[in-house]
Formats: C-alpha cells, sequence, structure tokens
C-alpha cells in the first residue's frame, strides 16, 4: 500500500501526496487526470511467512503467463472492464472473442489469440495500425451488443498531449 507519493507537477515543484490524495481505486488514481510525474514513492508492507509469499507470487505470475500474451510487445488490457452493461455479461475480451474477432489482424496488429482484450504487436505494427484495429473492435462490438467499449490505452501525441485512445481519430 502506498504511503506517500512524490511528484512533479506542471510548475516543475516537487510535491508530496498522502495515499488519501492519490485517490487511488481499480485501475484509478489522481494521476490519470493530472499532469504529475511521479518520482518517487513510500510503500507500507505486511510481513509475511517468506515461503507462502513466494508461493503466491509464483502462482500470480504462472496464471498470468497463461493467461496473457506476453511473447509479443502490447500495451496490456486495451478496454475497460466494467462486467456488467446493459444487463450483459461483458467484460471485454469475453465480447470481443464472442463477435469472431480474435487473431483479427490489420498492419502488424493483431487481437490478441491468447486474449482478445489485447493488441499484440507482430513486430512491424504502427501507430495507425493499432488505432485501426482498435476502432474496428470498438466499432463491431457496438454494432453486436450496442455497448460502447472504452479505452483504458493513453495515446500520447507529439507535443505531449494525453488522450484516451477512443477519443483518437485516424492517423494518417
Amino acid at each position: 500500500m502506498s504511503k506517500k507519493v512524490w511528484a512533479i507537477d506542471k510548475n516543475y515543484d516537487l510535491i508530496s501526496l498522502s495515499q488519501k490524495e492519490c485517490d487511488f481505486s481499480y485501475r484509478k488514481s489522481v494521476f490519470q487526470d493530472s499532469d504529475y510525474i511521479i518520482c518517487k514513492i513510500e510503500l507500507e508492507c505486511e510481513f509475511g511467512e517468506k515461503e507462502r509469499i513466494k508461493s503466491e507470487m509464483r502462482k500470480i505470475l504462472d496464471n498470468r503467463k497463461n493467461k496473457f500474451p506476453l511473447n509479443y510487445p502490447n500495451c496490456g488490457s486495451v478496454f475497460l472492464s466494467n462486467p456488467i452493461v446493459n444487463d450483459i455479461f461483458a467484460p471485454p475480451g469475453k465480447l470481443i472473442e464472442e463477435a469472431g474477432l480474435k487473431g483479427y489482424q490489420i498492419g502488424g496488429a493483431q487481437i490478441s489469440e491468447k486474449h482478445a482484450n489485447f493488441i499484440v504487436n507482430l513486430g512491424n505494427a504502427t501507430a495507425k495500425d493499432v488505432i485501426s484495429i482498435f476502432q474496428y473492435i470498438r466499432k463491431v462490438v457496438y454494432q453486436r451488443y450496442g455497448l460502447c467499449l472504452e479505452s483504458e490505452v493513453r495515446y500520447v501525441g507529439e507535443l505531449g498531449s494525453l488522450r484516451s485512445l477512443h477519443e483518437v481519430g485516424k492517423i494518417e
């Protein structure tokens, strides 16, 4: 658990934030909607039996290796998980897979065959490829389920502007 975070703000001042000020929740914090650059963090850890902790860590890592496409570069989960939307059980990977999109490819970008909520780089993907496949997924899922998937991925523009990927137009 985070006790304190030090960050640089837009005026290049070093600030410190308490855990409460960071407003941490599931995949969310004050840092997503700010210009802060995190430079240091103080953690509070619990003590425990070393072998039990190592065993639990191994299980978590094994689960990730089996579940996620770690053999290709990717940006992690692409779409936010809102498990129930309009009374539909809707984990994004499940919806994308049920829409028959696993393995779909544009240029060097591919919807992972291992986990459909990941877009992998097969070696030569461009930003245009990734954005195009992202937009295609949103279109197909919307047409099939009436759900508008939201991006978990952030796009950094040429001048450092930061936007959610679903706010980005086509890249030429």
